[in-house]
């Protein structure tokens, strides 16, 4: 009795295999068909980014470029086409962003961006001599851009244990990484407890330090050189790095 059924078993597993074996084939043959989706996206690979930049639209498409015949993604609610729209910008306002409130953020960040024009300003008429009007950048975006440029790092500390003792070695950073602690720099310097001048908006202190970081001081300017300064002393143990 035991040995019928242990037969009986056998042969439904070869049958289910058998059926699993030819549904597999069938779906192996006409999966070109479907668009695996993303994670965690309504689109699927084969969506292509939106265009939303004047300037980017103006130029003429190629024959053979990909977004005459594949799909585009709807552009979000903040890319849209304006004078204040700039990538380095909005990594600050996504770094900025407190408890997912984005508007706040965009704010601060608009508010800096008059601010800076205005001191800028101020400083530009109190100057009798053209010389010194001429190497006053009344560019917003450029002085942001400068700023966080002065303010990237080259080098940085990672932890290595050798011998049961933990040891500084500095290693170099990437640029992505440098990108993102020269914003961070800059945003503690402008909001955290270090701020010379706590009865200040934040978007004045963050305005006067993009202009001091532009010129290489301020705050950010000084973490940057402290951090180096660490590398400086431990050079001897970067060969753990390996």
């Amino acid at each position: 009795m035991a040995a019928s059924m242990t037969k009986g078993v056998l042969n439904c597993c070869r049958i289910i295999c058998q059926n699993s074996k030819s549904s597999a084939s069938i779906y192996k043959a006409s999966s070109p068909i479907w668009q695996v989706p993303l994670r965690n996206s309504s689109y699927s690979s084969t969506y292509l980014e939106p265009t939303y930049r004047k300037a980017d639209l103006d130029q003429p498409l190629d024959a053979s470029d990909d977004r005459r015949f594949l799909p585009i993604k709807a552009a979000k609610n903040d890319e849209v086409s304006t004078s204040t729209l700039d990538p380095l910008l909005n990594k600050f306002i996504r770094q900025m962003m407190r408890k997912g409130n984005k508007q706040i953020s965009r704010l601060v960040m608009d508010r800096t961006i008059e601010r800076i024009k205005q001191f800028q300003l101020e400083k530009y008429h109190k100057e009798t001599s053209e010389e010194k009007r001429d190497l006053i950048n009344l560019e917003p975006i450029s002085i942001i851009y400068q700023a966080v440029e002065n303010c990237k790092p080259l080098l940085t500390i990672q932890h290595a244990r050798r011998g049961g003792v933990m040891y500084m070695v500095p290693i170099p950073v990437k640029p992505s990484y440098a990108l993102y602690k020269s914003i961070d720099w800059i945003i503690e310097a402008s909001t955290g407890k270090h701020r010379t001048n706590t009865d200040n908006r934040v978007w004045d202190d963050m305005a006067r330090e993009f202009i001091a970081a532009a010129k290489n001081d301020g705050g950010a300017i000084r973490k940057k050189q402290e951090l180096h300064r660490l590398c400086e002393a431990n050079r001897a143990y970067a060969h753990y790095r390996w």
